[in-house]
């Protein structure tokens, strides 16, 4: 697969060239392939000072509801819609990871309060070790999940999360599928 970043076609976001051309005009035009980042203004409103589990289960909500939009698409070819559906799972666990600093950032811009402020406002705010068990529902070993643009983000973003006990689920869901 190749992809042209640097595309000469302006309503497109990238170009996909040989075996995925197919996919083209269906990702870059009807699929949703993104959701809202934690940190947009009507997330915030949302979600300023909810628990872990309220954030969680809306985050889990906004990603199923894309992926049911995607599959109920016609006239869409499988690759499109199966990179698409992937992008929008990297995209949530970036939202799932900022959670902390989602509530930071909150206070910042809802209360007005400083930013060296919000650390001590939330240093003890810790997510539950079971915070994090949605990640089975995400194509995290799918092959195509290498092409999303988001990939990096999304997997990346747990590198300084890790405790040997987190480190541990991973490490047995991934040989257990």
């Amino acid at each position: 697969m190749e992809i042209d970043l640097e595309t000469n076609q302006p309503e497109k976001r990238f170009v996909y060239s040989g075996t995925y051309a197919e996919i083209n005009d269906d990702f870059n035009h009807k699929l949703a392939t993104s959701i809202p980042y934690a940190l947009k203004e009507s997330s915030l409103r949302l979600l300023y000072k909810a628990s872990p589990h309220e954030y969680r289960a809306y985050w889990m909500k906004t990603y199923y509801e894309a992926v049911e939009m995607n599959n109920a698409m016609e006239g869409v070819s499988e690759g499109a819609r199966k990179l698409a559906n992937c992008s929008v799972a990297f995209m949530t666990i970036v939202n799932l990871k900022s959670f902390k600093y989602a509530q930071q950032y909150m206070a910042m811009v809802m209360e007005g309060v400083e930013r060296i402020k919000t650390f001590k406002m939330f240093e003890d705010l810790i997510v539950p070790e079971e915070f994090y068990d949605v990640l089975p529902e995400f194509p995290l070993n799918d092959p195509v999940a290498v092409f999303c643009y988001n990939f990096g983000d999304g997997l990346f973003m747990f590198v300084d999360a890790l405790k040997p006990t987190f480190f541990m689920k991973i490490m047995y869901w991934s040989i257990s599928r």
